[in-house]
């Protein structure tokens, strides 16, 4: 039995985690360099990947566990990664 309506809600719902993935990449100009992506899954498998999110591990994984926590659905995860960028250049200005 269900002590909360909300018990009953959130255990129907699937339940994603959210990994930061270290990538090797090469720029443009040929450059290589380390960045993170985030990498959704559930119990059985990788739902969704976005590559090459940040160089920043630190922000990175607080972000794939901020998404972990708040239990995102993975078709939003774009979505918050393009307003983490977007936030993320507004502190650089």
């Amino acid at each position: 039995m269900f002590n909360k309506k909300s018990d009953a809600y959130e255990n129907a719902q699937p339940r994603y985690e959210y990994l930061p993935v270290e990538e090797r990449l090469t720029s443009e100009d040929g450059e290589d360099y380390v960045s993170y992506g985030i990498s959704a899954r559930d119990a059985e498998k990788e739902i969704a990947f976005i590559s090459d999110v940040s160089t920043n591990a630190e922000e990175v994984a607080r972000l794939a566990k901020l998404c972990t926590e708040r239990k995102l659905s993975p078709e939003h995860l774009r979505d918050v990664i393009e307003d983490f960028l977007a936030n993320e250049s507004m502190v650089l200005i």
